[in-house]
């Protein structure tokens, strides 16, 4: 009895291997999503913990889940045009301290380098200084947006 016993249960757990054997390709994964806009899609698993390549005379052999995908960047800033003139007058750049605007009226984002909001205002019309003793010395980017603009333009601050 006990060898029939074992015997059954060597059976069912071969069995239970051969089964698990596929050549579809499945995971089984913790977390991911799958995210599309227009023409642009991208599929993502989280929780994979090995992905291993073997490779011999005879071939490789991949295990893990390989999946390629497109990444589209739009909207890189890769050049700063200066404001036109009969939009907004921003001086003195580079500045010690203040930062004075005059001009037709506008919305102003003042960001760091990394696009993190540091000040943000409207300008009437009538001059506006903005004051910067409180940032540190480096490079800021002011987005501008008007009834006839929307740009940005590179304010140095240096002590």
């Amino acid at each position: 009895m006990y060898h029939f016993g074992f015997k059954f249960l060597f059976l069912v757990g071969f069995a239970n291997a051969i089964q698990a054997q596929s050549l579809s390709p499945q995971l089984i994964a913790s977390a991911g999503g799958f995210a599309s806009v227009s023409t642009n899609s991208l599929a993502f698993t989280v929780g994979q913990p090995i992905a291993t390549m073997l490779s011999g005379a005879s071939g490789s052999l991949s295990q893990g889940f390989q999946q390629s995908f497109k990444v589209n960047v739009v909207n890189v800033i890769t050049a700063i045009s200066p404001l036109p003139a009969s939009a907004l007058r921003i001086f003195p750049n580079p500045t010690r301290a203040y930062l004075q605007i005059e001009g037709e009226a506008a919305i102003l984002t003042l960001t760091d380098v990394l696009g993190r909001p540091r000040w943000q205002g409207r300008s009437d019309g009538k001059p506006l200084l903005i004051d910067l003793h409180d940032f540190a010395d480096g490079v800021y980017l002011l987005h501008v947006q008007t009834s006839q603009i929307n740009q940005s333009t590179r304010i140095v601050l240096q002590r």
